[in-house]
């Protein structure tokens, strides 16, 4: 996300450092601005404009604009539909039916602006070269876990899901190289979990995390992480949030396989029609 990299961002010189300053101060009225009225409402250079924007990773000043107004945008819209506490000791059977749909939509929108484009295509060339997957996770995520090897075994690929480590069957293991592992934690810092990846890690496991922020201690273990970067909520809706956004990005990576190797899998969808049509005139 460009206003996330632009608060982060280490290595500006103080006249790129200036226009950061007053871009997040004026995003709002980012959209009138051209590269060069910005320039001399910083006091700086058309030129300073451009490097600032090759720094954060865009070709030029419209493409840069573009983004950071589109983000501020939607972050508004996701402050508009989910608010401290979406539901109370008030709410009717209609406020609920409707701020459900209001809390799906915040959280999968959050998640899809957080997500990095590069780290999927990374972990997709992984998943179409994979010949088994074993997913891990505890609790809900186990659940989530099982229902996600459930899509890929549907496309013929090998894929378990385990609620903690066998590690017998991690040192027998001849498939690792052939292998993908995806360790899931809402908060990141799961004890269990971060244990998994390591281990798996250490022999020889591909092994990406799916989880939150508040804690890095799985990331730290893992040779990709997708980040899930869902605001808590109530205490007991953090599971609901959290885990759409986490099956958000589970269902990307099925997709991403299934359309990998889609003719097949149309042939096959194709093929299982006919025989469930068979055995019904049969019956």
């Amino acid at each position: 996300m460009l206003i996330d990299k632009m608060r982060t961002l280490e290595n500006l010189t103080v006249s790129e450092r200036t226009i950061v300053d007053y871009i997040l101060k004026n995003v709002n009225h980012l959209n009138t601005l051209t590269a060069e009225t910005l320039a001399q409402e910083t006091y700086t250079s058309k030129a300073t404009v451009s490097r600032l924007c090759k720094k954060l990773g865009v070709k030029n000043y419209h493409e840069f604009r573009q983004g950071v107004v589109l983000e501020s945008e939607e972050w508004f819209r996701i402050r508009s539909i989910s608010s401290d506490e979406p539901v109370n000791q008030a709410s009717s059977y209609d406020d609920i039916v409707k701020v459900i749909p209001a809390l799906y939509d915040a959280s999968i929108r959050k998640t899809k602006m957080d997500l990095d484009k590069n780290c999927i295509l990374r972990i997709s060339q992984r998943l179409k070269k994979a010949q088994n997957i074993d997913i891990y996770g505890t609790g809900i995520m186990y659940h989530t876990a099982q229902i996600t090897s459930f899509k890929f075994l549907n496309l013929g690929k090998e894929c378990s899901a385990y609620d903690s480590l066998n590690e017998h069957y991690v040192f027998a293991d001849r498939k690792r190289k052939q292998k993908l592992i995806l360790v899931l934690s809402m908060t990141g810092g799961n004890v269990s979990m971060v244990k998994t990846a390591k281990i798996l890690k250490g022999k020889g496991f591909f092994v990406v995390g799916i989880g939150g922020t508040q804690y890095n201690d799985l990331r730290e273990c893992c040779h990709e992480y997708i980040s899930v970067r869902a605001e808590r909520e109530l205490l007991n809706l953090d599971v609901l949030t959290y885990s759409t956004s986490i099956n958000y990005i589970l269902d990307i990576l099925f997709l991403i396989a299934m359309t990998a190797e889609y003719d097949y899998n149309v042939l096959n969808a194709v093929n299982l029609k006919k025989s469930q049509d068979y055995e019904t005139k049969s019956s």
